[in-house]
């Protein structure tokens, strides 16, 4: 193994390192987090750096994750759940600082952190989709695995984990078919699963679906029932694996029911002046509220223009 120096959060240390005749030197720091944290280590050297994250297990950790530099300073953040850590600082060469450099064998190292709590990364405080059909961004940067193994018939290349998954929960807003999907709308390799429950297994999953670049995914749900409650999970395939993008939830086919005569409120099958008394009991600042016809966040007169517009029975 490789000799281990403590750091402290918030702690500066200077060090020395070298790199000459296809060798290198290699420094490794430990700290310890005590919950899930946003971490920031700024190296500041005059040489390119390699700097990485890693899991403390030796030799073969299981999570590592880093970059090289060639500009100062040097910055590599990310977000580690609560646990012992290493940090490998080395130059990004392996020639061109020999012992005795001075300066070329000279770094700072300053390691940062906060407490960093994602939306939605436990089941059991999912991020609340209501009715959602449409498009939700998403990110995954700083999330643990919290969820467990999926079932055996959904292995994917020989892994059944959703690894830094988030966590949603949704109502269908009508009877219908829906489809679930970050296909070509994720700049990492997606897994998506869902659930009656967080006590459950799940009921349906997908790693990579077809047709979908990047390694992204898709799950359709067919015949759910309008205030049918599902729990979706998304992460990755590979552990350690994050990114951003974008979740779309739609509804296909003829079952999809929609609103016919969004402005007949009371329901009668006429758009008249009962369902305009009702209309007027909103007028003012009203943002988010379906009378709000021209989405400006104010019931007024722009909006009356709108609402007769569909004056007489619905069709």
């Amino acid at each position: 193994g490789y000799p281990v120096e403590s750091i402290e959060i918030g702690e500066t240390i200077c060090g020395s390192f070298w790199a000459f005749g296809g060798n290198r030197d290699t420094d490794w720091y430990q700290f310890t987090t005590t919950e899930i944290s946003k971490l920031n280590l700024e190296i500041q050297a005059n040489i390119g750096v390699s700097i990485f994250f890693l899991s403390d297990e030796c030799p073969s950790p299981t999570f590592q994750i880093g970059e090289t530099f060639d500009s100062c300073p040097a910055v590599l953040e990310t977000c580690l759940p609560a646990g012992t850590w290493r940090i490998l600082i080395a130059p990004n060469a392996f020639d061109g600082a020999p012992c005795g450099s001075q300066e070329l064998n000279l770094y700072q190292c300053t390691l940062n952190a906060m407490p960093f709590d994602t939306p939605g990364n436990s089941c059991d405080a999912p991020i609340e989709l209501e009715s959602l059909v449409g498009e939700f961004d998403f990110a995954t940067t700083c999330t643990t695995t919290s969820g467990s193994p999926l079932p055996l018939e959904c292995n994917s290349q020989g892994s059944q984990q959703i690894y830094n998954d988030i966590f949603f929960s949704w109502t269908a807003p009508s009877n219908g078919d829906y489809v679930f999907s970050t296909c070509n709308q994720a700049d990492f390799d997606t897994r998506l699963a869902i659930y009656d429950s967080c006590s459950k297994e799940a009921i349906a999953c997908n790693d990579d679906a077809p047709d979908c670049s990047g390694r992204t995914s898709e799950i359709a749900l067919p015949e759910l029932v309008e205030g049918q409650t599902v729990l979706l999970r998304l992460g990755a395939w590979g552990n350690g694996d994050t990114g951003t993008g974008i979740l779309s939830i739609t509804c296909l086919g003829d079952e999809c029911e929609t609103e016919t005569c969004p402005k007949d409120y009371n329901e009668d099958g006429f758009v008249n002046g009962l369902d305009f008394g009702l209309f007027l009991t909103w007028w003012g600042a009203c943002p988010g509220c379906k009378e709000d016809l021209n989405g400006d966040g104010v019931v007024n007169g722009n909006d009356v223009g709108l609402f007769l517009v569909d004056w007489g029975p619905c069709n």
